[in-house]
């Protein structure tokens, strides 16, 4: 927003300061000034002269040669037709070149054949107001008590110099918006008064009982949560004349463009104030009704810039009795526009539902200075002041420009619900102390900084607590915090000591069992699974094929009122839906023999839907009682619950067919080898399988799977998938995976806390190595994995695996045979390199010579 530093004068006094100290100020409040311009009141070519020589004109009567000096060379000749040009006096010259007000511009001239260089100018050919100028004649000026300099600017001679500051408006001060509410704040900071706008009630008694607004509009508001408050006031006989020219100066500062004595009142209040104003012509209100109401499908409006708008239910109107006038808060419409030949005029100031304005604007891409206030909030309170005073600067308007005073209606129309309730917030001392790091802030500075700035104090203790009835005009204030931010502003942000609070920083210890996690998620795809990681929805559709049933312990209890798919409705209480949802896209493909895996959560909620453990017999000890619960959630058993589970799916075939080898199933074993691999990574002991009744598990085949059993618990289960689920799914019958589901917070709970880490969660690559060596034919692979085992110099060898026996008689030395070894070598604290592996070989393959009489192939 651009403001004029000699019209913020107007409310508080600026005169003694600096333009960079009043943009100081306002920066230091968060009111960041984003540019400061300094212009001319008065064209820079207007300067002070002396008039040294004033003759009568040779061919004129009424005119007069003058020789003026403005203190640049030669006095310059000009031609002037002032009665009260004579020598002596100091006058404002406009020079050739200059522009002066209606875009009037200087250039070397004859009159009646005489030369002119200049003119000699009054008051109104300045714009300045009348009180500055001389009746009937040219501006003369005093000269000051430390002599006249001539050549100086008339502008800054009269010190009409304006300085234009762009402050940056942050969205939540829309009481920012007006000069007013920039000059509360400003005064606040400086500790000066503030100086409030007049109005026609209180300034002079311009208004009449012969013109009445409730005689010329009758308002209504169809829904009092799209308007809170609608007035309205009548002004007769405006005409549409210019405003004076100390108006429009001020309204091009502010960067609004002057167009007549009503609009620009408007425009003038509204930066007042930061309310939005409009007025119509009385003639085109129909029915002499103003209805504010939400606009009905198909409706159209033209506004003021010429396009017609299609307009949606929910859009705000302003309807007179036949149809939409105007779009509320954003634009008036083009036929109750003021007109040149307007003569009478209703005012509007109102008060609209934000949220509204901002959808309709932003729908419509329309962006004007009203909706850039109503969007952001106006006072409700202050919409009567804001309607006499746009009648008072029509007033002052007409009068300056010795046109017929308006007549003024003595009444308002004003329509409101309910008052708007003043809002209290309460304020502690001390935690505003505490918060600001200011321990030396006193209630009595608290107290003066709100008050400056408009809060009104209810209530106070002694213990420092206070209670401020908050300004209509804050609609940003809404809790102790905002109070706190308001102290901080005025009394400087600077003053808030930079030093960080003293604490001890020590790290909280991690879960284990987030270690626990990742290293089943490594001990499985070090046994060539992949993982997979899925959406926690499942589709109804996948549970009927799997056979389960509401009540089943695998069968969802929670749903979702807003699911992404229509398809996937529910929180899963299994992972094995998804994964084989994942075999099955594989298989579509061309991708058979997946091995597959998850690590994910469960979600249970048995307060509302209880399990029948009576049917499900075998899930009797099994829990979902999840342990990454807070406090509350643990003291609430309506909430639902959340635990990990670990699962793995093992498609068909389980080894492809090879030159060397025909192909293998996946089958019941493979899955139990998967579960043993697990328990044996994390040393759980007592691992048993038992068989399950039909209905535990009716998605598994019956003859081939089984519960898993520790702890005294069923911690999951392992099975092929039953034929019947198999073609469900669309996975053929003869083709049915291998599925594997254990409650990996049990497991967690039986390994020891998962503190047990074995070597093979390596972070670091393995480096292989295969050694062949020639041994005798007595020498078993059991007495080589003896003699590996008791290698002195094992530093970084981790596994040994045998590939290959080669013992043909004729291809070796009699009595001996090839034995061939692959050696891993890995570290956990680096990546191996060649060099440090093949130290670690040699002496291995030495220490095997000696040993078991080995020798290098």
């Amino acid at each position: 927003m651009k403001i004029s530093l000699s019209w913020l004068n107007d409310y508080v006094d600026v005169q003694d300061l600096a333009a960079d100290k009043v943009a100081q100020a306002f920066t230091d409040i968060g009111l960041e000034i984003e540019g400061v311009k300094t212009s001319a009141a008065i064209a820079a070519e207007v300067l002070v002269g002396k008039v040294l020589v004033a003759e009568k004109h040779p061919n004129a009567d009424t005119l007069r040669v003058c020789k003026v000096d403005v203190g640049q060379g030669e006095p310059l000749d000009v031609v002037c037709g002032a009665p009260n040009a004579r020598p002596g006096i100091f006058v404002c010259v406009a020079t050739v070149g200059a522009v002066l007000p209606g875009d009037f511009k200087i250039k070397k001239s004859k009159i009646r054949g005489e030369t002119s260089n200049g003119m000699l100018c009054s008051h109104e050919e300045l714009g300045l107001p009348e009180a500055m100028g001389t009746a009937g004649g040219i501006i003369e000026l005093k000269e000051p008590a430390g002599g006249m300099q001539l050549g100086v600017g008339v502008g800054k001679f009269l010190g009409l110099e304006d300085t234009v500051l762009e402050v940056n408006v942050t969205p939540n001060r829309g009481d920012c918006l007006g000069y007013l509410g920039l000059a509360r704040d400003l005064a606040a900071k400086l500790g000066r008064p503030l100086k409030t706008p007049l109005t026609v009630s209180k300034s002079r008694p311009a208004r009449t009982q012969s013109v009445a607004s409730e005689g010329a509009v009758k308002v209504r508001i169809a829904d009092p949560d799209l308007c809170t408050r609608f007035v309205a006031l009548a002004v007769n006989g405006v005409g549409t004349t210019p405003s004076p020219a100390w108006v429009q100066k001020r309204l091009e500062a502010s960067g609004m463009r002057p167009i007549n004595a009503v609009v620009d009142a408007t425009n003038y209040a509204m930066l007042e104030y930061g309310q939005p104003i409009h007025a119509y012509d009385e003639r085109q209100i129909r029915g002499k009704v103003i209805e504010v109401r939400p606009a009905r499908a198909g409706e159209r409006l033209k506004t003021l810039d010429g396009q017609d708008r299609a307009l949606e239910e929910g859009d705000i109107l302003i309807c007179d009795a036949e149809g939409p006038i105007g779009l509320a808060g954003i634009m008036g419409g083009e036929d109750s526009e003021v007109k040149a030949d307007t003569k009478n005029v209703v005012i509007e100031v109102a008060a609209f539902l934000p949220s509204r304005v901002r959808r309709t604007a932003r729908r419509l891409s329309i962006h004007t200075e009203a909706s850039h206030r109503f969007e952001r909030g106006v006072d409700v309170a202050v919409l009567p002041d804001v309607a006499l005073r746009v009648a008072e600067l029509i007033h002052q308007a007409l009068v300056e420009q010795k046109a017929p005073a308006p007549q003024i209606a003595f009444d308002q129309v004003d329509v409101q619900a309910a008052p708007v309730p003043a809002r209290k917030v309460a304020l502690r001392l001390a935690h505003a102390q505490q918060f600001l790091a200011l321990p030396k802030l006193t209630k009595d500075d608290a107290l003066k900084i709100l008050t400056g700035l408009g809060f009104n104090l209810l209530d106070s203790t002694a213990e420092g607590r206070m209670v401020f009835a908050v300004p209509t005009w804050r609609n940003d204030i809404e809790r102790e915090a905002d109070l706190v931010e308001e102290i901080g502003r005025l009394t400087g942000f600077d003053k808030i000591p930079y030093q960080l609070p003293v604490m001890s920083i020590r790290p909280n210890p991690e879960d284990p069992f987030i270690a626990f996690q990742e290293n089943t998620r490594r001990a499985l795809a070090n046994g060539g699974l992949h993982e997979t990681v899925s959406f926690p929805f499942v589709s109804p559709a996948d549970l009927a094929a799997l056979g389960l049933a509401p009540g089943h312990p695998l069968y969802p209890t929670l749903s979702l009122k807003n699911p992404m798919s229509e398809q996937f409705p529910l929180l899963r209480a299994s992972l094995i839906p998804n994964l084989l949802r994942a075999v099955s896209a594989n298989r579509r493909r061309g991708d058979f023999g997946a091995k597959l895996f998850e690590c994910g959560r469960g979600y249970y909620d048995f307060a509302q839907k209880p399990l029948d453990l009576a049917k499900y017999g075998a899930w009797k000890v099994l829990t979902r009682h999840g342990r990454h619960l807070g406090l509350k959630a643990k003291s609430d058993p309506q909430r639902p619950n959340e635990r990990s589970f670990v699962a793995a799916v093992l498609d068909q075939p389980f080894h492809a067919k090879g030159w060397n080898a025909a192909e293998a199933r996946a089958g019941f074993f493979h899955g139990k080898a998967v579960v043993q691999s697990l328990a044996q990574a994390f040393a759980v002991g007592g691992i048993m399988f038992q068989k399950a009744g039909a209905t535990d598990f009716p998605f598994l085949h019956p003859g081939a799977s089984a519960a898993v059993h520790a702890g005294g618990k069923m911690i999951g289960y392992v099975g092929e998938l039953h034929p019947r689920a198999a073609t469900s799914l669309d996975l053929g019958a003869y083709e049915a995976p291998v599925l594997v589901e254990l409650d990996l917070e049990e497991l967690f709970n039986l390994s020891g806390k998962g503190l047990k880490v074995d070597s093979e969660f390596r972070k670091f690559p393995p480096v292989t190595r295969d050694l062949a060596m020639l041994v005798d034919r007595a020498v078993t692979h059991e007495g080589v994995l003896a003699a590996i085992k008791k290698f002195p110099k094992k530093k970084h060898l981790t596994s040994s695996a045998l590939f290959d026996i080669f013992d043909k008689e004729g291809k070796l030395p009699e009595g001996k045979k090839s034995m061939a070894y692959a050696f891993s070598f890995q570290s956990q604290e680096r990546t191996l390199t060649d060099a440090e592996v093949e130290q670690e070989m040699e002496a291995l393959v030495s220490w095997l010579g000696e040993a078991v009489g080995a020798q290098r192939r």
